[in-house]
């Protein structure tokens, strides 16, 4: 016995995409909707763990494809922010031979960017290091004083560091006018311990795990 098929041409590969439409339309649909979902979740963690909008917004996701649909669709879910990481597994952190710390009071952006030694020189002025008998080295700033010190600020710390170059040196002038004064903005520390606040493994390990729920959800057959 022989046994001949015979089709016109195209018409299996036109019956298995027919076969395969449904498939792969579910498929793609649940890595959309799994992705949409671990995103306003893992947003709404950062949030919890008390970290700003701009930390919450910098969660970002990518599904391929973007559009139209794949029999083997594929989702990237990934902080910005490239060392967002410390704060979901926790780390130590040592200085060489120190890390400079922001104190409290000073503010904790400068010009958009992170407020650090090298932003402050750049953008404000000189530091100079103090080193306190028995106590934590600090780097200290020139900054604008008259008859009260007030609020630290970052307009009165760049007049400070005009004044300063200047070669005024008193709190307050002869007339109560406008002088300079000495205050720390960085603290020297050996070694910081960051402890684990994100915990998003956990959405992520339910959005897999929920994907074959999705997918049944999405097929229409």
């Amino acid at each position: 016995m022989r046994l001949i098929w015979a089709a016109t041409t195209g018409q299996w590969s036109a019956a298995m995409q027919a076969m395969q439409y449904p498939i792969a339309s579910a498929m793609t649909g649940a890595m959309h909707q799994t992705v949409d979902r671990v995103k306003l979740q893992g947003r709404a963690a950062i949030g919890a763990a008390g970290f700003g909008k701009r930390w919450q917004n910098a969660l970002q996701t990518r599904t391929y494809p973007a559009t139209g649909i794949s029999m083997d669709p594929a989702g990237w879910i990934y902080h910005k922010i490239p060392y967002a990481g410390v704060f979901e597994d926790g780390a130590k952190i040592a200085g060489s031979p120190y890390l400079w710390l922001p104190l409290s009071g000073v503010p904790k952006t400068i010009g958009g960017k992170r407020m650090t030694p090298a932003n402050f020189i750049a953008l404000v002025g000189p530091l100079q290091i103090v080193r306190p008998a028995g106590k934590a080295p600090l780097m200290v700033a020139s900054m604008q004083a008259g008859a009260s010190i007030g609020k630290l600020t970052l307009s009165k710390l760049r007049a400070g560091s005009a004044l300063a170059r200047l070669g005024v040196r008193s709190r307050r002038g002869r007339f109560g006018d406008k002088g300079v004064v000495s205050v720390p903005i960085f603290v020297g520390v050996s070694m910081v311990n960051i402890r684990a606040r994100f915990n998003l493994r956990p959405i992520f390990k339910r959005a897999g795990d929920g994907l074959a729920s999705a997918y049944l959800q999405n097929l229409r057959v």
